[in-house]
């Protein structure tokens, strides 16, 4: 699959004739590239100008400063709304603004901002990650003091700190400052500033915009296992996420992780050499004790390594595992990748990188050589990843499917790179060539690595693609057999289903016949059971009200029983001392109580006449 390039190739060598001839310069590297929101930032030392490289568009705008800096430009820093640059090198720090990207021209002057001129020297000038505005400027000089500025006010010095007298016995001791980085947003505001000094000695500052900074340090280092331990100077420091990075001379780089707490300490996990040259026999030489310049990747999980000898990319999984709350430690290690070389050999004249960055969509790396040449490599983590190296088309059995990641992810381990050959761009010229001895350890060198990175691993990745072919021949062998017999089984579940749809449906039609027999006999029941006509349905409800009336008149009888007794109370009572009803009044009451009598006896004969007729 072709990579896709961030810059074109006539947009490189425009820019490489607008920067023009490669200048004399000391034998260090320099920062003069920067990137942010798809703009390239590159000074040029020519002209004193900044150039602005639009890869979207083919274009290079130019910045012209009204008043142009009275220092050397070393380093170009652009904070993070790219709205202001700062110009910094050892004797001087300028800060400038810039334009949005539609308010872009082909040249314009600017008004720049000189905020430290002359003096001290600059070691280190970071933008202050807290500012609302992204225009508070922290510098840090010699003498062990940080200003911090707002440029956008224009007010000079709004913050500042010592870190304590420094005099000339600290600084042949070492006790020089030498490189500074803002670590992650702390609490309450508050934002560590790492400073780093000369002999390996870091210092955490509380620096907060609004309130005033703290120093804590020498931070306590553990976890520094025996002949780890910082014996060159150091010259750079770097904080991506929670890992503290810091450079030696001569290309030893560190890695802490920064531990909370009631005092802040630095756990060192890692050490990582730089191959500086290509020639393992003059590997020690003094030419390659050289300052490391580290700048962070804006994905945050990487870092460029910059000197007088090339460029390397340095992955830190640390980063992302620092995330997780279960990290499996053992995949901690870092992936260094040599990208340029550009002095092989101490013989070769010197050519350090004038500045790298990381620049996409799609996430490329950029340097700039000493001839002015930019050089452009897409990051692989970028690349789309090829397709299944086992099968073509995507396998829907789950089985098969639960294998297949183990032989993708051997196969991409067995061909993933322990070191890999650089970019060989070295300012050599006809008079100045390497000599056949260091010309023929290269090549060796280089064929060994070609050899040991390339061949060999190709050479056990398909070893290993035989292995699974076999395996997977030996699983198809099997995997026919069971076939074969799950193709009898089936064959015999066939029969034994045709014999159970045969049972069923004898089942089912002796299930018919026992149905159609119940319902006649259900038919002939139903026809047995009595119907009464409308004239005894007539009948029972007069019957009914029979009933009824016969508990009326059985409640009136009981109430005239009851009245007959009351009657012959009262009659007794008013027979005394009264005189005796006379005969004729005796056949009176006697008359009516046998009318009464005969009425009630008639009304209980025929109530009982009609539940005979009844049944009841």
């Amino acid at each position: 699959m072709r990579r896709q390039s961030l810059l074109s190739a006539s947009l490189a060598s425009r820019l490489q004739e607008t920067l023009g001839p490669g200048l004399a310069s000391a034998d260090i590297s320099l920062s003069l590239l920067a990137s942010r929101d798809g703009l390239l930032y590159v000074w040029s030392r020519r002209d004193g100008a900044l150039l602005v490289v639009d890869p979207a568009t083919d274009s290079i705008s130019k910045i012209r400063l009204s008043s142009s800096p009275r220092h050397t430009v070393e380093s170009v820093i652009v904070n993070r709304a790219s709205t202001w640059l700062a110009l910094s090198g050892p004797d001087g720090v300028t800060a400038v603004p810039l334009q949005r990207r539609g308010g872009l021209k082909e040249e314009v002057v600017v008004s720049g901002l000189h905020l430290v001129d002359g003096g001290e020297a600059v070691q280190a000038v970071a933008w202050h990650p807290g500012s609302v505005g992204h225009s508070h400027l922290a510098v840090l000089t010699r003498d062990a003091r940080i200003r911090l500025y707002n440029v956008a006010d224009g007010v000079g010095e709004v913050r500042g700190l010592a870190l304590g007298a420094r005099g000339r016995v600290t600084a042949a001791l070492g006790e020089v400052p030498v490189s500074m980085a803002f670590g992650p947003a702390g609490e309450a505001g508050q934002w560590p500033l790492f400073v780093l000094l000369g002999n390996c000695d870091v210092f955490c500052i509380a620096a907060s915009i609004s309130h005033e900074w703290t120093v804590e340090g020498p931070l306590e280092v553990v976890g520094v296992a025996e002949g780890d331990e910082c014996k060159t100077e150091a010259c750079a420091i770097v904080a991506i996420g929670g890992v503290l990075c810091m450079a030696t001379v001569g290309g030893t780089v560190q890695h802490f992780v920064v531990l909370g707490g009631d005092a802040t300490s630095l756990h060192m996990y890692e050490r990582v050499e730089l191959e500086l040259g290509q020639l393992p026999s003059l590997a020690d030489s003094s030419v390659f004790d050289c300052p490391v310049r580290l700048s962070g990747d804006p994905s945050g999980a990487s870092y460029l390594a910059s000197h007088c000898a090339g460029l390397h990319k340095v992955d830190l999984p640390m980063v992302g595992l620092l995330r997780d709350d279960s990290p499996d430690l053992s995949v901690s290690g870092s992936t260094v990748e040599h990208l340029v070389c550009t002095r092989a050999s101490p013989s070769l004249p010197p050519a350090p990188v004038l500045g790298c960055a990381t620049a996409g969509p799609p996430s490329t790396v950029l340097c700039l050589l000493a001839n002015h040449s930019l050089l452009s490599k897409v990051s692989a983590s970028t690349v789309a990843s090829a397709p299944s190296l086992t099968a073509s088309t995507p396998s829907l059995n789950p089985s098969s499917a639960s294998h297949q990641p183990d032989v993708e992810a051997q196969i991409r381990t067995i061909l993933t790179r322990g070191a890999s050959q650089p970019l060989l761009q070295s300012a050599a010229s006809p008079d100045t060539r390497l000599q056949s001895a260091e010309a023929l350890e290269l090549l060796t060198g280089a064929t060994a690595m070609l050899r040991r990175e390339y061949l060999a691993r190709l050479h056990i990745a398909r070893d290993e693609l035989v292995s699974a072919a076999s395996r997977l021949r030996e699983r198809k062998a099997g995997q026919v057999q069971s076939l074969v017999v799950l193709e009898e089984d089936r064959g015999e579940l066939r029969d034994a289903a045709e014999a159970l749809s045969e049972r069923y449906e004898d089942v089912k039609d002796k299930g018919d016949e026992l149905r159609i027999r119940v319902e006649a006999v259900l038919a002939k029941l139903q026809s047995r059971v009595p119907h009464l006509s409308d004239k005894e349905l007539a009948m029972g409800r007069e019957v009914v009200g029979l009933e009824r009336r016969v508990e009326a008149l059985e409640g009136g009888i009981k109430q005239l029983v009851d009245k007959e007794r009351y009657q012959r109370c009262q009659v007794e009572a008013s027979t005394v001392g009264r005189k005796e009803l006379n005969k004729g009044q005796l056949d009176n009451f006697k008359q009516v109580l046998q009318a009464d009598s005969r009425s009630i006896a008639s009304l209980v004969q025929k109530i009982n006449a009609a539940k005979k007729d009844l049944g009841m």
